[in-house]
């Protein structure tokens, strides 16, 4: 075979699945499974460009730790969002990587745009973080009860990597929101 041969067969088999439908025997529990993994992409996407957003704009104190920060934390969402990718395509769904669809299905509040302290936004992102990982942990408990455990294990990694990257942040600005309270002695 030569090299229009395969270029020609590659478009042929990119072309059949970017048009591929769901299976007619599907079942529902598989098409939840997609829009669950959908719904993770999507946040994992959104937090992504808020962290860009903020590496972006952001002036003060503490900036070179925050750009450090801001560069890895997008780095390990975005190779979590190929996985999960690979994932959706792996159960014969297709991902929404588009702006339009990452924004209709992320249930995030808006970011603000008009923050330029540092401490501002790590704010804003404390809060970013806190809210994906309470959607992250009611997706993994779902998806424990439908016995897809390398869906769920998908998740549970990304669910890991906020919940270092929300930690990490809590610690950054001072805030002690993920600490129980300690025991006054008298």
């Amino acid at each position: 075979m030569n090299t229009t041969q395969n270029v020609k067969q590659f478009k042929d088999h990119e072309t059949a699945a970017l048009a591929s439908k769901p299976p007619a025997d599907a079942s529902n529990k598989d098409w939840d499974t997609v829009k669950a993994l959908n719904q993770c992409l999507a946040h994992s996407l959104e937090l992504s460009s808020r962290i860009k957003q903020a590496h972006w704009s952001a002036k003060g104190e503490n900036f070179f730790l925050f750009s450090k920060m801001a560069t890895d934390f997008t780095e390990r969402l975005e190779k979590q969002a190929d996985k999960l990718s690979a994932r959706i395509v792996a159960i014969g769904g297709v991902p929404n990587w588009t702006a339009e669809k990452i924004v209709k299905t992320s249930t995030l509040p808006s970011y603000p745009s008009d923050l330029v302290k540092v401490e501002d936004h790590i704010e804003a992102l404390r809060i970013s973080f806190e809210q994906t990982a309470r959607q992250l942990s009611t997706l993994l408990s779902k998806l424990a009860k439908s016995d897809d455990y390398v869906t769920a294990n998908t998740v549970m990694t990304l669910t890991k990597i906020v919940d270092e990257q929300k930690a990490f942040i809590a610690a950054h600005s001072g805030l002690a929101w993920l600490e129980k309270p300690k025991k006054q002695y008298a």
